[in-house]
């Protein structure tokens, strides 16, 4: 088994995640090919900037997992990721999601957000909920 990092080639990276995110949502993922074309085109400047976490899992020499999060004034955020549904019973997306939050904690984040969803794997790593509001406030033009 070997994780890497894959912020430097961006291309590779979105393909892998892509053909993941598909196979474990049987093709019914958030990765349209409008997302597809921003993340290609986002990603090399987000890597530069530090901002961009991508990370590969292999096993026997097939890449079976992706995640891609980000990394900014101390928290990490967990964005999206994908596993080949063959490796399931390995758990590839939870030992990237280990990774991701150790190597946040090492490079001195002090919060994990994944985000919202509330997809019951989130709870086991002790996620709770916090719940956002937005308010508009629209002031009336005189009659």
């Amino acid at each position: 088994m070997a994780i890497g990092r894959y912020e430097a080639n961006a291309e590779e990276f979105i393909d892998q995640l892509v053909r993941l995110h598909r196979a474990r949502w049987a093709g019914q993922g958030v990765l349209t090919d409008l997302a597809q074309a921003f993340h290609r085109q986002v990603l090399p400047r987000l890597a530069a900037n530090d901002l961009a976490r991508c990370w590969l899992i292999e096993i026997g020499g097939a890449v079976v997992g992706a995640y891609y999060g980000f990394h900014h004034r101390g928290r990490a955020y967990a964005y999206l990721g994908g596993f080949d549904p063959a490796y399931a019973e390995e758990s590839p997306g939870a030992i990237l999601i280990g990774r991701a939050i150790a190597e946040a904690a090492r490079e001195g984040a002090r919060e994990f957000d994944f985000l919202r969803g509330r997809e019951s794997y989130k709870y086991g790593w002790g996620a709770v909920d916090r719940w956002t509001a937005q308010r508009v406030w629209i002031r009336s033009l005189p009659p």
